[in-house]
């Protein structure tokens, strides 16, 4: 060998793994350029089963008024076996302070409130399993069941939210899956009294109610 001439140990080698990722991206480069529009199209579908399958199972849709009244419209089913339209009007009579309600007072530091509500409706309407809230000027949800402390000796009546005790109307029979009357018939308008307790210095702007998601009331608590 020509001691002048380069011996092969001169000459920089090539990894051999560098080779291998070279070819394996000549092999899939047809695969990996189709990959990324199958890509866009599945997260397209998992969108759009978000939007039909979890949005309808949470609270999105408001119906709002400035006012105290507002006629409430839903579409309503269970199990996918019962449904139904729900129609009503939601009048907030009185939202004020309450020293107690219910056989309940405000825990320290929060401030009771009691919230007179006017419901119509036809009597045939399912209107059993409401819930009521007052919101803060920030936006925030006060409920029932915090912030307060049972008074002595009082015995908390059970409510059946948003409809008269003794005529409460159609109710669903989750045993048998059907709608079943009370043995009174619900009147064409009633009131209900709830109490809700917020923290001091909090002022409630709108009064929340709601049944089946997604839709939702929200009204004005008036002067």
């Amino acid at each position: 060998m020509d001691a002048d001439a380069p011996s092969v140990a001169d000459e920089p080698a090539t990894p051999r793994h560098a080779t291998a990722d070279r070819r394996w991206w000549d092999r899939n480069k047809l695969w990996l350029l189709l990959l990324a529009p199958l890509l866009a199209l599945a997260l397209a579908a998992s969108g759009f089963r978000f939007a039909r399958l979890y949005l309808p199972w949470n609270y999105t849709r408001p119906q709002v008024t400035a006012g105290t009244t507002l006629t409430f419209n839903q579409d309503w089913a269970y199990q996918a076996k019962l449904k139904g339209h729900r129609q009503a009007t939601l009048t907030v009579v009185s939202v004020r302070t309450a020293e107690s309600e219910d056989g309940r007072k405000a825990a320290p530091g929060a401030i009771l409130y009691r919230i007179e509500l006017e419901f119509s409706a036809a009597p045939d309407v399912l209107m059993e399993g409401c819930k009521v809230f007052l919101l803060g000027p920030d936006g925030t949800m006060y409920g029932r069941g915090s912030g307060t402390v049972d008074l002595p000796g009082a015995m908390p009546s059970f409510s059946l939210s948003c409809v008269p005790r003794d005529a409460p109307g159609p109710s669903i029979d989750a045993v048998h899956d059907v709608i079943k009357t009370s043995e009174k018939e619900r009147p064409a308008t009633w009131r209900v009294v709830e109490s809700i307790a917020l923290p001091e210095g909090v002022k409630p702007t709108q009064v929340r109610v709601q049944w089946d998601p997604p839709d939702y009331a929200l009204l004005g608590v008036g002067t």
